[in-house]
């Protein structure tokens, strides 16, 4: 039998509130400017110190979905995916009766199709689809291979996200 791990399920609850705040401090408040730092430094100082806080929200998450093993199931992948469906429907719909948005198929195949807009379901689909390979590498492979592998991760992410900041492969996640 499985026994629940209360502490990792506390983690990831975590991680979720730290999504919303993350998404809540920019999206719906608007994005710390110049001129609102200039008039209102100590409110902006806050949301970047609380961006600074909330920013590892999607690392967490996927820390903790990589530490339970990711197992793919065609009726959790399809379940996922109407997930995505049902809430970019629900919120394209709701930001038409809103005003925000005027009835654009285009904006709305868009916000459907994964990679259209958001940046975290085509990564995080493709995680879940290259997770067998994973899970076959990470049991089969030793220790020091690993290592050698995260070293190698680290070294091209360090290099082409930093040394070559411009280059917009690692932007993004």
């Amino acid at each position: 039998t499985k026994t629940r791990n209360s502490n990792i399920e506390l983690l990831r609850i975590i991680s979720m509130l730290l999504v919303l705040g993350l998404h809540v401090n920019y999206l719906a408040l608007g994005k710390v400017t110049i001129a609102g730092t200039a008039s209102e430094p100590l409110l902006s100082l806050v949301r970047m110190e609380f961006e600074s806080l909330c920013i590892v929200c999607v690392n967490l998450y996927v820390l903790i979905s990589g530490y339970f093993g990711i197992r793919i199931k065609k009726k959790s992948l399809i379940g996922l995916l109407f997930t995505i469906l049902f809430w970019q429907i629900s919120l394209y719909t709701a930001g038409i009766i809103d005003g925000r948005y005027t009835l654009d198929f285009n904006l709305l195949q868009k916000m459907i199709i994964p990679g259209g807009i958001y940046w975290f379901v085509p990564a995080y689909l493709m995680l879940v689809l290259l997770s067998p390979m994973l899970n076959a590498y990470i049991e089969k492979t030793s220790k020091k291979n690993m290592g050698r592998l995260i070293i190698c991760f680290l070294a091209v992410q360090t290099i082409f996200g930093y040394v070559q900041p411009y280059w917009n492969m690692l932007i993004n996640g």
